[in-house]
């Protein structure tokens, strides 16, 4: 899996919607932050090394990612 995207140097969409669904639960899934908590995510993983960034946690039969993209983009 490609964390850092090699020609921009910037994490793939993935990797921030999976940080940024992290982030949700951390804050006990509470809404009204989504835009907060992509932008922290996206921070926190341009901030990282490769090795150091966060990758998808696959729960059941989606990842958070897919997830966190389908509350965000509908």
């Amino acid at each position: 899996m490609n964390i850092i995207d090699t020609e921009t140097k910037r994490p793939t969409t993935a990797e921030v919607a999976a940080r940024a669904y992290e982030l949700y639960v951390k804050r006990g899934r509470t809404h009204g932050s989504d835009i907060a908590d992509w932008l922290q995510a996206e921070s926190e993983l341009v901030q990282t090394s490769p090795r150091k960034a966060a990758a998808p946690v696959k729960t059941g039969k989606r990842t958070t990612a897919s997830r966190l993209k389908k509350i965000v983009l509908g």
